[in-house]
């Protein structure tokens, strides 16, 4: 009978955590990790959704989808936070101004579609916004 080899659940987190420390930007490496096996996914999870910015819609949309479709990602989540484009550094991004037509409106429609009370460790909820393109609604 063959046997195969497997590292322990501590040096497997050590793995998922070093990775995590490079990923500032990209988290496709983190993406790969919760593929690699079963007991790989809660680890990188937590990395990957510890701390969630939604910027554009598209990326707002997504995230709602993701909730839907996994909803104990939700557990991983400590810091959400809704940023108006304008305050990344995305100025040469050349889509930044049709962004900014849609967002002010699309976050009106939308907001009160994060499900907050859903994220049982939630500790952070910050809205990074410019308040005059908000619908009354919202404020």
């Amino acid at each position: 009978m063959t046997t195969t080899p497997t590292l322990s659940p501590e040096i497997t987190d050590k793995i998922i955590d070093y990775t995590a420390s490079l990923c500032v930007y990209d988290d496709r490496p983190l993406r790969c990790c919760a593929l690699t096996c079963r007991a790989w996914l809660p680890r990188s999870r937590f990395h990957r959704f510890k701390n969630v910015t939604l910027c554009k819609a598209d990326v707002f949309r997504t995230f709602l989808n993701v909730l839907q479709q996994s909803p104990g990602v939700a557990e991983y989540i400590r810091s959400i936070v809704i940023q108006d484009p304008r305050e990344r550094d995305d100025s040469g991004d050349p889509y930044l101004p049709q962004y900014m037509e849609r967002w002010g409106p699309w976050v009106s429609e939308n907001i009160c579609d994060l499900p907050v009370s859903t994220f049982p460790k939630l500790e952070t909820l910050r809205l990074s916004l410019t308040w005059e393109r908000l619908d009354e609604r919202t404020v």
